[in-house]
Formats: C-alpha cells, structure tokens, sequence
C-alpha cells in the first residue's frame, strides 16, 4: 500500500505536467507595454504643452483680427477685395507642400523684416491702427522663437535704409484713396501670410508626430517559466 509520502509526490508530478503542456499566457501582474483600461498616452496627448512659435503666432493673429471689423465699418465693402491690390516687394509665401518644415521656418523669417517695412507706410496712412506697434512689440520674440526651432539657424538682418525707403517710395501715390487702401491691404497680406505659415508649419508638425508614433511597436512582456 503506498505511503501517504509517495501520493503526495505523484500528485505534484501529475499538476507539473499539467502545467508544462498549458499554453503561454501572460501572468497576472506582468508588464505590458499598454495594458488594457491605461489611457496614460490620451492624458498626454491633451496635456501636452502647445508648441511656443504656433502659441505666439495665434497671439499675434489675434492681434490683427480686429482689422476685418475695422475696415469693413470704415469702407463697406468686402474685405477680400484687398486681395486685388498689387503691392510690390511682399515676401513669397509659406506652401503648404513640398516643402520640408526648414523652408518654412526660413520663409517665414525671411517675411518679417519686410513686414516691419511696410507697416511704417500703415502707420503714415492710418494712424490710429494699434496693430503696427503691437506687431513690432512681438516681431523679436517671434524671430527667436523661428531660429529657436530652426536645425540650421541663420541671420536675417533688416532692410537698409535704402531699401525700405525704395520699398516705401514704391508703395506712395497722390490718390489718397488709393493710398489708404494699400496701407489696409498690407494688413490684409501680413495676416494672409502668418496664417498660411501657422497652418503649414503645424501641419509638418502633426505629420512628423504621426509618424513618431507610427515607428514606436507595441511591446508585450511576459515571465517566462
């Protein structure tokens, strides 16, 4: 008759066998890369912190928002008829394609100095408009913040006095409609212009996270046996 011993030790044979055959399976309270119920990368996601050029620009665009109202109450008429305007020496424009967020971010830098012109032309013409003096209290800080992003920073240095005197005599006529109207369609291409490089610039951005995401391949950890 066998022991009470040796039926202990078939039984804990038995259960090890049963074990060994027994599928892997992650064990209770081993890590995973992202366990089920954790939503740690949505809260970061909400709470990650805005990107400051694209926080500065929307200040800046803020700024100039108030010059629709302005002008449609002083003229009524529409106003994108300032699109129609031609002026000469505006800085080119930030694509949104085919071009790499560097080229942006120089386009964008290399627009400033010529803006900062041509608001001295607003400033004659119209002024009581805040938006001149408000622009230039941000234009250092918004340069800082483009080279601050830039990989390769560079200099941009203002226009001379040459050339922003040339780029004002340029602008001047004797209408004195026609002058008005330009100093407002001035306004109109700076806020056309930061727009277009805020939304391309953000756009790069977004796009090189989804791809960062995209690289990182979720990893499940198990103990082995």
């Amino acid at each position: 008759m066998p022991s009470r011993l040796n039926v202990f030790w078939l039984c804990a044979a038995a259960l090890a066998a049963l074990l060994r055959c027994a599928p892997a399976a992650p064990v209770d309270g081993a890590f995973t890369d992202n366990p089920a119920g954790d939503t740690s990368g949505e809260e970061w996601e909400t709470e990650r912190p805005a990107d400051p050029l694209i926080a500065l620009l929307k200040v800046v665009l803020e700024v100039i928002k108030t010059h629709r109202q302005e002008f449609e109450a002083e003229f009524h008429i529409r106003y994108d008829v300032l699109a129609q305007y031609n002026i000469p020496s505006l800085p080119a424009d930030c694509p949104s394609t085919n071009f790499s967020m560097e080229a942006l971010l120089h386009r964008l830098l290399q627009g400033l100095p010529v803006y900062t012109a041509l608001l001295k032309y607003v400033e004659k013409e119209e002024p009581k408009s805040q938006i001149p003096s408000r622009f230039r209290q941000n234009s250092e800080l918004l340069k800082q913040r483009i080279t601050g992003k830039m990989r390769h920073a560079v200099q941009v240095t203002p226009l001379t006095s040459s050339q922003e005197q040339q780029l004002l005599r340029d602008l001047d006529s004797s209408d004195t409609f026609h002058r008005k109207m330009t100093a407002h369609s001035i306004l109109y291409q700076l806020r056309s212009f930061l727009v277009d490089c805020k939304n391309a610039i953000n756009k790069k951005e977004k796009l090189r996270e989804s791809r960062a995401n995209r690289a990182m391949t979720p990893v499940t950890l198990y103990y082995q046996s």
